[in-house]
């Protein structure tokens, strides 16, 4: 507020109100909404169901390794493996074009105990962790939880002191059998045995891989999905083979379910990405989550979250959808789609708050079929009576 009249005093404002007229307009017309609206913004509670993890301890006391790189046509630079804030960004921008309703959390909510609510945990490279944040996590898993986490996750204590062992390696399946390596900048990852569930939509034979790995040794009880392959000493030196190095490892602990990728997955997804490393994470995320919200017939660049309050249900759509230049400078009308809910329960009202009407709805078995009006910019559906 005190900038904001300290804005004003100057004159700032009245030349930023006569420079851009139309953006003004803009949001003096969403302003009016919320005004309009205020039960859509206060007082409601997350629906999402999934929770990816941010720590910050590992910001403060882990430090992602220099490895020197070079070829032979650039200049020798030094390359991160295991960056914490890449490897959150690449998992975050995945999930948001998966359209993953997800919730941030961090050490604090970790150590307080995950919530009974998510049935998916995901943990970026979360490689300093506290022993009771561990605990909780091992219990979450243990009660039916899955877990998908990536990289040096819980090798290292809440402070930066490196373990000889991961913290989680029985919820993992996996043990810590060496250290980093890399990079891998012409290599490839391979199914075992038949063609792994983890590639599905992916036509490709050779998937890229990330470029740092980490040496583990999968325990009798897991299954590698996929491998490294063996490293090729150059971009054109042969076709690549499979190795014994995991790099995807699947294991059941108690009721749950959990996922290792033995990278910095993320990391390589948020610099690249490329639609290979998108499928690998978002089939890895169908097999461990049962989303309640989904959309059909609108493009990736739509983000979807679900909000509670009472026995009302807000569903908010922001299109990013936009020519491929920046700055933006207008957004690319979604078509028509459809929002599938599941609900057991008749609503009392469907609506969509922006366009200003009522939205035809069906039943198909457990799930709630409604159909969207043409996504400008921004949308909210109300859906009464299936809070």
């Amino acid at each position: 507020r005190r900038r904001y009249f300290a804005t004003e005093a100057g004159g700032c404002a009245d030349q930023a109100l006569a420079e851009f007229p139309e953006q003004v307009a803009l949001m003096k017309r969403y302003n009016d909404f919320v005004k309009k609206n205020r039960e859509v913004y206060t007082g409601t509670r997350s629906d999402a169901r999934i929770a990816v993890a941010y720590s910050q301890d590992a910001a403060n006391f882990y430090s992602a390794s220099g490895v020197a790189v070079s070829d032979f046509t650039r200049e020798l630079k030094t390359e991160k493996a295991g960056d914490i804030m890449d490897e959150f960004n690449g998992f975050y921008d995945g999930l948001l074009r998966g359209q993953y309703p997800f919730d941030i959390v961090d050490e604090v909510i970790l150590g307080e105990g995950v919530d009974r609510r998510y049935d998916l945990l995901v943990m970026p490279n979360i490689a300093c962790l506290g022993r009771k944040a561990a605990r909780n996590v091992r219990d979450f898993v243990d009660r039916g939880g899955n877990l998908i986490l990536s990289f040096e996750t819980s090798l290292y204590g809440a402070r930066g002191k490196k373990l000889k062992n991961f913290q989680l390696a029985d919820v993992m399946g996996v043990d810590c059998a060496g250290g980093k390596f890399g990079p891998r900048k012409w290599d490839y990852l391979f199914p075992r045995g038949r063609r792994s569930p983890f590639l599905n939509g992916i036509e490709s034979r050779y998937v890229p891989s990330p470029h740092f790995g980490l040496k583990t040794r999968a325990r009798k009880d897991a299954n590698v999905g996929l491998s490294f392959s063996v490293p090729l000493p150059s971009r054109y030196a042969g076709v690549p083979r499979d190795s014994d190095i995991p790099f995807l490892v699947q294991h059941k602990f108690g009721r749950g379910k959990c996922v290792y990728l033995a990278s910095d997955f993320g990391n390589f997804l948020w610099k690249f990405r490329l639609e290979e490393c998108y499928r690998i994470l978002w089939n890895a995320v169908d097999r461990l989550h049962r989303p309640r919200v989904r959309l059909e017939g609108l493009p990736r660049s739509v983000d979807l979250s679900v909000r509670k309050k009472g026995r009302k249900t807000f569903v908010h759509l922001v299109n990013y959808t936009s020519e491929m230049k920046r700055p933006v400078e207008t957004i690319t009308p979604a078509p028509r789609g459809v929002l599938a809910l599941k609900c057991s329960k008749r609503p009392t009202r469907v609506r969509s708050l922006v366009a200003a009407r009522d939205l035809r709805w069906t039943r198909k078995g457990d799930e709630l079929r409604i159909s969207l009006p043409t996504l400008k910019g921004y949308e909210v559906v109300e859906i009464g009576g299936v809070g």
